[in-house]
């Protein structure tokens, strides 16, 4: 019997509030270091800015049907094309939406 490697993801519906309420938080709280620092030293570094770019990457990477949708875009190009695509001999992942 082969030896098989599986990665799975699922998607919590009820996650996604308690992350929005814990970066507004995270925004509040940051805005409040952010002016003790700019008060006690010379850095010029724009908490927000870092915060935002992390929350927008986070809540991309939440969205698992857009990644399981990648999944299957990219197993349709290496797949496909007379000699079995681009990947011959690489391992291409397997999606499936709406597994329940």
């Amino acid at each position: 019997m082969g030896t098989y490697q599986c990665a799975a993801g699922w998607e919590d519906r009820n996650a996604l509030p308690g992350h929005t309420q814990d970066l507004y938080v995270l925004r509040r709280a940051v805005g409040v270091y952010q002016a003790i620092i700019r008060r006690l030293t010379a850095q010029t570094t724009d908490y927000r800015v870092l915060l935002s770019t992390f929350a927008e990457g986070l809540f991309t990477e939440m969205d698992f049907q857009n990644e399981a949708l990648n999944a299957l875009r990219m197993q349709a190009r290496c797949t496909a094309g007379p000699r079995g695509g681009c990947c011959q001999g690489c391992a291409v992942s397997a999606a499936r939406l709406g597994v329940g």
